[in-house]
Parts: structure tokens; C-alpha cells; sequence
């Protein structure tokens, strides 16, 4: 694995809809070399596939992640067919403090309740604690590292009934045809959806610019890439300056997503680093530089057991409120 092939791996993270001129430029060799150094990632399944991550808050859910510790074997698949995957979108494996993590989608309270509530049921375990994180931002880092402007110090849940649905059926069915494949053409999802090419890549563009689609995003086999992936949750003595960590974080680590948690400000996100040896080294580093950090809990990546970035719940919700 060479710089090229680890550059050609960040920006397909980044952006997997980007160009082999574009890639064939910043790297400074022949484009036909960028093809074949892709081809080769994907053939020893480096590259995997492609995706989008809507923005919940402006389709009208909350989003929350339940992280669960328990002796249970959760990899088993029965579990997983167990728990209610309509609003789910991710469930990962962890080695840490907790050994499972839930994220999931909810457009009101009660079914944010009756999903924890199922949850627990089927993990049939007499031993387990649980977390509940609710997001109240959703912050992209490569957005914060081109950004020119001061990041506003409050966030607020977009999850108010006037907010819910300024998308219509079109729009979702580009968002989730992108969440299935984001490489895939404009022209090829017109074709698909039986629309013109060129209306396909207007609402797209708008999607991006509001912030509807949040980001694209590719994925890779990170432990072929000697890459491994950490979830950090920070919990903060002095939450109003959290942005300032927030922009000391990204300058020194390889961050992929940070979110706000709760009232206060405090945050999770998730980073890789090609050692825990490396991973812990630029925490310390950070926490030499800011006092503001009151508690930090770290959990390793093991597997992903289940994800569906666009949960059938988005769906439905919208055919509800249409009828």
C-alpha cells in the first residue's frame, strides 16, 4: 500500500463519485495508471462499494445510536432478525467499553421508545447496559476543513413538524438509489426512475446544496488498508467551547464524522488511524493542548453486521403524511 494508493483510498472515501482526471491530476501520473491502480484496489476488494448518507433531520426523524454492553454473542444472525430493521440504519460490532452499536431513525418519542423497548427484548440477555446517544447535529469533517467562516456555536434538532418532508417522492427515490450505489451515473438513475437527465441533475445538485444529502461516501476495507476505525465519545467540562476542540480535533486527526450530543455540547465521533498506538498518541497530544475535555470512552471497530442507509420507515413516513 503506497501513498498514492492510500491518497486514491481518502479521496474515494471522500467523494466516490470523483474522476480519474481529477485523481490523475492531484497524484501527478497518467490516467490510464489511476484506472488500473483503481481496478486493482477493487479486485483485492479494497475498494468495496458506495453510498449516501441522507440527512435525517431534514427528511422529519431524530436519529440516536444505542450502544449496548452484554456477555451475549451478538453476531449471531438470528439477533439481528430479531430487532425491528424498518428504522434501522447501521449495527456494528465493537471491542470496547460497550460491544454493540444500533443506529437507528425515529419520527416521534413513542416510536423512539417502543424501538429501545423491542430492542432489549430480543437481545434476551438477564446481563446488559445501554445507551442511548441522541444526535443534535450531524457535521461532516471534510466540510469543517473548507470552511472559511466561524462554525456557529448552537445546533438544533431539525425535527419539527413544518420541517418534516420539504422532498418529494422524486427526491427520495434519487436519494435512495444513491444510497445503494453512489458512483453510479445521473443518467443511469434517470433512466431507472424514467426521468429526463437533466432533471435528475438539478434536484441532485439542490439535494447537495441544501444539505439534504449530507455526504457520499465510499466505502473500503480498512483493515486491508492497515487502517483501523475508533469511536470516540468526549464528554466535555466547559461544553460551550466545544468547537474549539472540534477544530483542533480535525486539524490533528484523521476524523471521518463528529456529531453533537445533547444540551450540552458534548460529542462522538468516529476517526481512523493506522495503529491504536498512533490513535492514542494524537489524543494525548490533544489533551495537552485543550483542558476542556473532562472524560474520553474509546471503542475499536470490529465488524458490520447490518446497514441500510435509507430504512423503509423514510418511506412510509412520507406516504402517511401524503394521504
Amino acid at each position: 500500500m503506497d501513498n498514492k494508493n492510500i491518497v486514491i483510498l481518502q479521496r474515494y472515501t471522500d467523494n466516490p463519485r470523483i474522476s480519474a482526471s481529477e485523481l490523475s491530476s492531484e497524484l501527478k501520473i497518467s490516467k490510464n495508471a489511476v484506472i488500473e491502480r483503481i481496478k486493482k484496489l477493487k479486485e483485492k476488494k479494497i475498494i468495496l462499494d458506495s453510498t449516501c448518507f441522507p440527512n435525517y433531520f431534514k427528511l422529519g426523524f431524530s436519529q440516536y445510536i444505542l450502544f449496548i454492553k452484554s456477555s451475549k454473542f451478538f453476531q449471531d444472525p438470528q439477533f439481528i432478525k430479531k430487532i425491528e430493521l424498518s428504522s434501522v440504519v447501521e449495527i456494528l460490532s465493537l471491542l470496547g467499553k460497550y460491544n454493540l452499536y444500533i443506529k437507528f431513525i425515529s419520527p416521534n418519542e413513542q416510536h423512539k421508545q417502543n424501538f429501545i423497548e423491542n430492542t432489549i427484548n430480543a437481545l434476551e440477555a438477564e446481563d446488559y447496559e445501554l445507551v442511548l446517544i441522541t444526535y443534535y447535529d450531524i457535521i461532516p469533517a471534510k466540510k469543517y476543513k473548507r470552511e472559511t467562516k466561524d462554525i456557529p456555536i448552537e445546533y438544533h434538532p431539525s425535527n419539527n413538524l413544518q420541517n418534516k418532508f420539504k422532498v418529494d417522492l422524486i427526491d427520495l427515490n434519487i436519494i435512495e438509489s444513491l444510497t445503494k450505489n453512489a458512483e453510479q451515473s445521473l443518467v443511469t438513475i434517470a433512466d431507472k426512475l424514467n426521468l429526463s437527465p437533466q432533471v435528475v441533475a438539478y434536484r441532485f445538485k439542490r439535494l447537495l446544496k441544501e444539505n439534504t444529502i449530507l455526504r457520499l461516501y465510499g466505502y473500503t476495507d480498512i483493515f486491508n488498508a492497515n487502517l483501523q476505525l475508533y469511536f470516540l465519545r468526549f464528554e466535555l467540562t466547559k461544553p460551550t467551547e466545544s468547537l474549539k476542540l472540534f477544530k483542533q480535533f480535525i486539524t490533528d486527526l484523521c476524523i471521518q464524522d463528529i456529531s453533537l450530543l445533547d444540551h450540552k455540547q458534548n460529542f462522538f465521533c468516529t476517526l481512523e488511524a493506522e495503529s491504536r498506538k498512533d490513535m492514542l498518541a494524537s489524543i494525548h497530544n490533544l489533551l495537552n493542548i485543550n483542558q476542556n475535555v473532562k472524560s474520553i470512552e474509546i471503542d475499536i471497530f470490529l465488524n458490520q453486521l447490518y446497514y441500510n442507509f435509507f430504512p423503509d420507515i423514510i418511506k412510509r413516513q412520507f406516504a402517511n403524511l401524503k394521504d
